[in-house]
């Protein structure tokens, strides 16, 4: 005669899913069951061996889903702790616990040292990559002649040596790093080169800067370098330099700064020497 209270064993044997599509953990062991006839009838001994290895492996499953193939030793544990009680299962008078034993099939440790091996070298890339940013951010774009260097490099090493200024101001200038975006050097050099952009793209801008800045250093009192800028937009002789290398200033100097009337003011005679 059966006795519904009684525990009962039955063998288990299973492939329990790891953390990765397509890697499982081979799983076998022992598991155990009771039915508690106190809240329902109890069922054949069949249908109660079945509801004990679904129990088991659900339980089990839950567990074993949260670990890495080369985990199967972690797995075991956590497997083993979950079932070493009775367990009630929903909506069923049994009863279950289990020891489990897992490890990998040789098929299924090739999978996973394969995977192992690409996500190896997908880590190294991203720590390659990472590096380079770094050096880029410290070394290469740290400062101006840095990073013109740097362009220059990488232009001229390559297969293809092609340095194109115009990619480098528009795609690295705006990158490169600045102590502070307050600090007045750092506004008057950015102003500056903004500047030179400026005049490249209509030489003839030169003339009025230069009319400018010489109206202005004249307004201060220096008569000498108000004539060199006022210079700048004309072309110097070829074939004459000065002792210290840099070429004469053309023929057609301004000959007096009106200064003396509204009207005059800031104006230059130019004449022929």
């Amino acid at each position: 005669m059966r006795i519904p209270g009684r525990s009962r064993r039955t063998n288990f044997s299973a492939k329990l899913p790891t953390n990765l599509p397509g890697i499982s953990f081979t799983a076998r062991g022992r598991s155990w069951f009771r039915q508690d006839i106190s809240a329902y009838p109890a069922l054949p001994l069949r249908a109660a061996r079945a509801a004990t290895l679904a129990g088991v492996y659900k339980m089990a499953k839950a567990v074993t889903e949260q670990f890495e193939p080369e985990a199967a030793f972690h797995a075991q544990q956590a497997v083993a702790v979950a079932l070493a009680d009775w367990q009630p299962l929903k909506d069923c008078p049994v009863r279950i616990r289990a020891t489990l034993t897992l490890h990998l099939t040789a098929e299924d440790a090739a999978k996973a040292e394969r995977f192992s091996e690409s996500r190896r070298a997908a880590r190294l890339d991203e720590a390659l990559t990472q590096d380079h940013m770094a050096f880029l951010r410290k070394v290469a774009l740290a400062d101006e002649d840095s990073a013109r260097l740097w362009w220059l490099h990488r232009n001229l090493a390559g297969a293809d040596p092609e340095t194109s200024w115009k990619a480098f101001n528009e795609v690295v200038r705006p990158l490169i790093r600045v102590a502070d975006e307050n600090d007045p050097v750092t506004r008057l050099a950015r102003a500056l080169l903004t500047m030179n952009n400026y005049i490249h793209e209509d030489p003839e801008r030169l003339k009025t800067l230069a009319d400018i800045a010489a109206f202005a250093t004249a307004k201060m009192g220096q008569d000498e370098l108000a004539r060199t800028l006022a210079t700048l937009h004309q072309p110097a002789p070829s074939g004459e330099s000065s002792a210290n290398g840099s070429a004469h200033a053309d023929p057609w100097q301004p000959s007096k700064v009106h200064s003396d009337s509204p009207a005059g003011r800031g104006q230059f005679d130019w004449e022929r020497e």
